[in-house]
């Protein structure tokens, strides 16, 4: 499920040209130390033990919403209401699934172009 969600936001990222940076909660991992890699043009991020995915967001939409054009996906109502103070747009999981499947449609319209 991990590869085929990096996989759908790849080509989201591709089309909208935008940095994106997918959080995965390992909260409850034992020993984990947290580690961030580069896959398709995504950053990935697994927290560490102890950490939420909601507190990294948190803090990543601190330290960069207001300097930066930032929108964080979420349906998690405190989650929205913090980063909107901290400066970043927000958007719900709903909202996400429906600009995925936009991407997906400009996708096969331009493939579809290509065969012609």
């Amino acid at each position: 499920a991990r590869q085929a969600l990096i996989h759908l936001l790849s080509n989201y990222r591709g089309i909208k040209g935008c940095k994106l940076i997918l959080v995965f909660d390992a909260y409850r991992v034992k020993g984990g130390t947290g580690k961030s890699e580069r896959v398709n043009g995504i950053d990935v991020v697994f927290t560490k033990e102890g950490e939420t995915a909601d507190s990294y967001i948190e803090k990543l939409s601190y330290d960069l919403g207001r300097k930066h054009r930032m929108k964080v996906a979420t349906s998690d109502n405190l989650e929205r209401v913090l980063v909107l103070g901290h400066g970043a747009q927000r958007l719900s999981a709903v909202e996400l699934k429906w600009e995925v499947e936009q991407v997906h449609l400009q996708i096969q319209e331009f493939l579809k172009q290509q065969n012609q």
